[in-house]
């Protein structure tokens, strides 16, 4: 949820009169002028350069991916966050980590930064909740969301083929969205972002107008085609929960169509993760295609 969150908020921003750039694995720069990127978080000197490049361009805000490697390797020392954001911890990046214990320790990191502000968690996920239990009598100002519990909830949700919908409760008041984003997993990402413009000082109906008005985030849930055409779904799913994530929207949204899996796993990463991702999508998809995706320095056919 790191990617479409990230530059949902800058979009919303942006629209607000809050010019804002974006830093992350799509690109850095503002939204509709973004450069390549070769990691999601940039080392410590471009990270400044660029914070400083955004500055004397008038950004008034950053939006950042950061990842678990980079807080593991220092990239983001020296940089002052406002509000930090937890979307969820799920099985990833093991192959640097060695272990979800270590995975949570690096992510946890970011929560504990000088001076941060705000922490916006996501109460529907295990690691999400314990962190709440750790800082929730600290000065940071925690705001959890989620669908059962959370200053920022989701209620009455409402999936279909056509988008979501649900209403909104919060300490800031309450509202009714609607959005054309496909999932639950997706209306938990434009929980976060709501909460996240909420501690940022926008209004609740403010912010949820704009939520109503964004699309999906290049690669992420994308639909194409439709009508009398098959509909295709690219989605950046590299993980098991979020193939899993992927396949059953695409099931509850549509029981009766027919769903098949294009998918590989990347080489030179986790491999304990690749077996997880075949049960999957032998499970919930109809017909499955497994081919080669970035195999580094492994053989193609190995990964198969």
């Amino acid at each position: 949820g790191k990617t479409s969150c990230a530059h949902w908020l800058a979009r919303c921003l942006n629209q607000l009169d809050r010019r804002a750039a974006v830093i992350g694995t799509l690109g850095n720069g503002f939204p509709d002028q973004l450069s390549a990127a070769h990691n999601t978080t940039p080392d410590a000197i471009v990270l400044q350069r660029s914070l400083a490049d955004y500055v004397r361009q008038g950004a008034q805000a950053a939006v950042m991916e950061v990842s678990s490697h980079g807080l593991a390797q220092g990239r983001v020392n020296g940089a002052k966050f406002d509000v930090a954001v937890l979307t969820n911890l799920s099985r990833d990046h093991l192959d640097y980590h060695g272990d979800m214990d270590s995975y949570g320790a690096a992510k946890a990191g970011l929560f504990a930064w000088p001076g941060l502000k705000h922490a916006v968690l996501n109460l529907d996920d295990a690691f999400g909740r314990t962190l709440f239990t750790r800082l929730e009598n600290g000065p940071v100002n925690v705001v959890g969301y989620g669908f059962d519990a959370g200053r920022v909830r989701g209620e009455k949700l409402q999936l279909s083929a056509s988008g979501l919908s649900m209403q909104i409760a919060s300490d800031w008041g309450n509202a009714q969205l609607s959005s054309p984003l496909l999932g639950r997993f997706n209306a938990s990402n434009l929980l976060a972002t709501l909460a996240t413009l909420l501690v940022s000082g926008v209004s609740l109906n403010d912010a949820a107008q704009q939520l109503a008005a964004l699309q999906p985030v290049a690669g992420r849930m994308q639909a194409l085609g439709g009508g009398e055409k098959p509909v295709v779904v690219v989605d950046y799913a590299h993980t098991p929960d979020a193939l899993e994530k992927v396949l059953s929207t695409l099931k509850q949204v549509n029981p009766n169509g027919r769903l098949i899996c294009v998918f590989g796993c990347g080489g030179n990463r986790d491999t304990g993760k690749r077996p997880l991702m075949g049960g999957i999508a032998a499970q919930l998809a109809d017909e499955v295609v497994v081919t080669s995706d970035n195999p580094r320095n492994e053989e193609p056919l190995a990964i198969i």
